[in-house]
């Protein structure tokens, strides 16, 4: 049975930008079989694992599988590159970073180059990096760069797995492999408990572009409940304390107009009787989750959101508690054998009557 830390390494190393998440979905399914009942890519490229209950009622749990990136625009003269962003990548990042560059006949490695420090001249020294500075290194000739790279080619980060102190790891793409993780560790424990209701294990594609795949599965599928695994905001420097939540201490539960009320509550009792800590997330305009897209299909889908705070999101060096990635799934496993009918039912707040 392998541990999160391992199934991550897995995961992070395997390249699925927006838009090219095959090879990830593949893994997944591969991944999830032994604990299922059956797995399949759908049409729109989601990987998808089912494991049947009693058939009573059914529950969707979304883990994108894409990842941020960039995109080649143009070949420039002297074989650099210029690029563009796949989801949201901030360009102040990207300089000194090593890339591969995906195309049809194979990887080709490269780096990201600016213009040094001594040619700037004094109203550009104070300059953030930008798109339109920066360029891609391959160390290959014009004649080179066009016989093997092409304008739509995919760029993908390089980072390797790294090990930090107190059980947390950093690495590309934890956003959202973590969630893809949990899949994998929820499946593992219902493969030795008894729920009453099919489970549906979704690896999504195109989350950080549209959420179309979360949209396209829950159509088909049609689950009675969904809940969305994606990361939130680790404690850094600079931010406030309300804005973000410390690794290691807790996962993170959403509360806001994209949450089923009854569903959440029934997740908090679960965190109490399982002694999982957690904290609460307000999200007023929505989560920025697949539950934004799923929420909507047919007649609606009641939402949840299980998160786990995550330092220097969209960045290759993205930094994650394991111990929170145990914990999501603990709840995740015990909230799908715990669910009844009733916790459909909208919970609110019942108003005093006037004397």
């Amino acid at each position: 049975m392998k541990t999160a830390k391992e199934w991550l390494k897995e995961f992070s190393s395997i390249p699925g930008l927006t838009g090219m998440e095959k090879k990830v979905a593949q893994h997944f399914i591969e991944q999830a079989k032994p604990f299922s009942d059956q797995v399949f890519i759908d049409k729109m490229g989601n990987g998808i694992a089912v494991k049947k209950g009693q058939g009573k009622r059914s529950i969707l749990a979304a883990g994108h599988i894409d990842e941020i990136g960039m995109m080649v625009t143009k070949i420039e003269e002297g074989g650099y590159l210029k690029m563009t962003q796949v989801g949201g990548v901030d360009p102040t990042i990207l300089p000194s970073q090593e890339v591969t560059i995906h195309t049809s006949s194979g990887q080709v490695s490269g780096v990201i180059g600016s213009k040094p420090p001594h040619f700037l001249p004094p109203e550009e020294r104070n300059n953030p990096a930008s798109w339109e500075t920066l360029f891609i290194d391959t160390g290959l000739s014009d004649k080179q760069v066009k016989a093997k790279i092409k304008v739509g080619d995919f760029v993908s980060f390089n980072f390797e797995f790294r090990e930090l102190m107190l059980d947390n790891v950093s690495c590309k793409s934890i956003d959202d492999r973590y969630g893809v993780v949990v899949l994998l560790m929820t499946l593992q424990r219902l493969s030795k408990m008894k729920p009453e209701w099919d489970f549906y294990a979704v690896g999504t594609v195109q989350e950080e572009w549209s959420g179309i795949g979360a949209n396209s599965a829950a159509y088909n599928l049609n689950p009675d409940v969904a809940v969305a695994i994606d990361v939130t905001h680790g404690d850094i420097p600079g931010l406030k304390d309300s804005d973000t939540f410390k690794l290691g201490k807790g996962i993170t539960l959403s509360i806001g107009p994209n949450i089923h009320s009854g569903i959440l509550k029934k997740a908090r009792n679960v965190c109490k009787q399982e002694e999982i800590p957690y904290e609460i997330e307000v999200a007023p305009w929505g989560t920025g989750t697949d539950a934004y897209t799923i929420q909507i299909v047919k007649s609606g889908i009641p939402c949840i959101v299980i998160s786990a705070p995550v330092r220097s999101m969209h960045s290759p060096v993205e930094t994650i508690s394991t111990q929170d990635i145990d914990r999501s799934a603990r709840l995740l496993a015990n909230l799908i054998c715990s669910l009844e009918d009733e916790d459909l039912n909208i919970d609110q707040p019942e108003e005093e009557e006037e004397e």
